[in-house]
């Protein structure tokens, strides 16, 4: 069984990107703030193949508990941060999360094409178009990505897509799960088959 921890931070996006992993069979456990503080860190090596951290309202730094759980991931644990869930991973890392623009581009679609680095997924993972529905961002000049992320695709001088250096973590700006985002399905089944594989660790 594919078991996948969901981090969920009230946003209306968060049934649409938990359905696409139960469609794929993953068993969901559902934390919000509260009942985050319940779960045991220790099941992180030992139950979960994956966790994703879900898109959200407002600042990540209004969101201390998910915060906390950034610095207990596993390096090997497959993690999914999106939207809000990317800026979660930047922000515990000491990334500054910024206003990118005066209003949220709540529906702007870009064209992502081939990374800029060496990636995680398959380059063409990222390849297609893909629904922005945010205010906030991760300028591509930060510190963090000198130490502990590398910024795999940008926009505008603002990062997209990042990964976290010798850690199986990956922020989107984006999101896949929106019927928008042309190039969602495919995303979602390359870090499927990262989660899936994790499983099969742990089942051996």
């Amino acid at each position: 069984m594919v078991k996948i921890l969901f981090i969920d931070h009230s946003d209306s996006f968060s049934r649409n990107l938990a359905s696409f992993f139960e469609n794929k069979g993953c068993e969901l456990t559902w934390a919000n703030q509260q009942s985050l503080q319940l779960v045991d860190p220790i099941s992180l090596q030992t139950t979960y193949s994956g966790v994703i951290l879900s898109p959200g309202p407002g600042h990540p730094s209004q969101y201390n508990e998910s915060l906390r759980w950034c610095h207990l991931f596993p390096e090997q644990l497959p993690v999914l941060g999106v939207c809000l869930g990317c800026q979660l991973l930047l922000h515990a890392a000491g990334a500054q999360i910024k206003r990118r623009n005066r209003l949220p581009l709540h529906g702007e679609r870009i064209l992502l094409s081939q990374p800029s680095s060496k990636s995680i997924l398959a380059p063409d993972a990222y390849q297609g178009a893909f629904v922005l529905y945010n205010s906030l961002a991760a300028e591509t000049k930060d510190k963090v990505f000198n130490n502990y992320f590398n910024c795999v695709l940008s926009f505008e001088d603002w990062a997209v897509v990042v990964e976290k250096r010798d850690a199986t973590q990956i922020g989107v700006q984006f999101h896949p799960e929106s019927y928008r985002s042309l190039g969602g399905d495919k995303f979602l089944n390359a870090f499927f088959n990262l989660v899936q594989a994790r499983a099969n660790f742990l089942n051996k």
